[in-house]
């Protein structure tokens, strides 16, 4: 008869031997930073470390969506969609994302006892449609026909940052391939207990707008271009000292006043991405307020008051964060669609040019009021 190996002189084996007794219910590693294995080795890779790189591909993503990159944001939200899946197996427990093919060496490090495998070895960890079907098999308490039919829900992002990846082709499905992997993002980010918005930061209404499949194309567009907006804001005036960024932001705003200046076919207002003063711009024209009244008799008649100078906006540019909007679309999503009063300025000049106008063709001056 032989004898039992003794698990007690076997790191690994103590592991597993002690899980062995702790029941089914659920639990997760706590660790933030690297796990620290029986001799003080650390694990090459953690939940924490996994999601920070979702984190980063998740904001590459829809920046490359913002740019109408679309092979980009393919690869890097189907990146972000993996590295995702791999940071919830790993809060399990890191051995979880070990490639399917045994490889003991990646078991060893894994399990925090890189010590123990020579240097120069490569980790083999699970690709993203295995790393799914694990999920769901997971939580379908080891059903593995439920882990594949999990799985194969996000076929249409493996494939397209596959076919990106290999022959730079995404598949033409950019948007239906940006809401999946959203989606699939948020329901792994329900089993982890966090956020959209710890994953996508500024670009939480976009994930959101995706994940629930709101709005048009244009409105989703817009909000992508806010997004990136405010980053670029950021990037530019967050880590200057106080005195430096109100110096600076004062240059940007003189730039907004001398373009409004220009001309009478331009307003300032402020910018839905950095608050800052934006340059609305569009057609100018006159237009007279008008005020009726009602005989007696109930005849009706207008009185005409006097001529306003009025924009019709048809684009949107900050010279503070760079966004820009062109077309009425762009602008209602942003609520900057509204015609707007202009003024004296602008209403002299405009008078001015009509003026010109009625004495190249000879128009008499009462021929410039509306007939109502």
């Amino acid at each position: 008869m032989t004898d039992s190996p003794d698990v007690s002189l076997d790191p690994i084996m103590r592991i597993f031997e002690a899980r062995m007794h702790r029941g089914t219910g659920a639990g997760s590693w706590g660790f933030l930073g690297s796990a620290i294995g029986v001799a003080g080795a650390v694990t090459p890779i953690t939940s924490a470390s996994l999601f920070e790189s979702a984190q980063r591909h998740a904001s590459r993503g829809l920046r490359a969506r913002a740019g109408s990159e679309h092979d980009d944001a393919s690869l890097q939200l189907g990146i972000m969609l993996e590295h995702l899946a791999k940071a919830y197996l790993a809060s399990l427990h890191p051995t979880l994302v070990m490639d399917s093919k045994f490889d003991f060496s990646s078991l060893l490090r894994l399990a925090g006892q890189g010590q123990r495998v020579k240097p120069g070895h490569v980790l083999k960890t699970v690709g993203m449609w295995e790393a799914l079907v694990r999920i769901g098999t997971i939580q379908a308490t080891g059903n593995d026909g439920a882990g594949k039919t999990f799985a194969n829900r996000f076929t249409l992002v493996f494939q397209a940052r596959n076919g990106v990846a290999h022959i730079g082709d995404d598949g033409g499905l950019a948007d239906e391939v940006a809401q999946l992997a959203v989606q699939g993002a948020d329901e792994i980010l329900t089993l982890m207990g966090r956020s959209l918005s710890e994953l996508f930061g500024d670009f939480t209404s976009v994930a959101e707008g995706l994940r629930d499949q709101h709005g048009t194309k244009v409105q989703q567009r817009v909000a992508l271009l806010v997004a990136r907006a405010k980053q670029v804001f950021e990037e530019r005036y967050g880590d200057l000292p106080a005195e430096q960024r109100a110096t600076e932001l004062a240059v940007t705003d003189k730039v907004a006043a001398v373009g409004i200046e220009d001309g009478h076919d331009r307003a300032a207002t402020r910018c839905p991405a950095c608050e800052r003063v934006g340059i609305l711009s569009g057609s100018a024209d006159l237009d007279w307020d008008a005020e009726e009244t009602v005989t007696e008799e109930g005849h009706s008649f207008f009185t005409i008051g006097h001529a306003r100078a009025v924009l019709f906006p048809t684009a949107f540019r900050c010279p503070s964060c760079g966004l820009r909007l062109q077309g009425g679309e762009e602008l209602t999503a942003v609520e900057l669609d509204a015609n707007l009063e202009l003024g004296p300025a602008q209403l002299e000049s405009l008078e001015v040019h009509y003026a010109d106008l009625d004495a190249q063709l000879d128009v008499p001056p009462e021929a410039d009021q509306p007939d109502f």
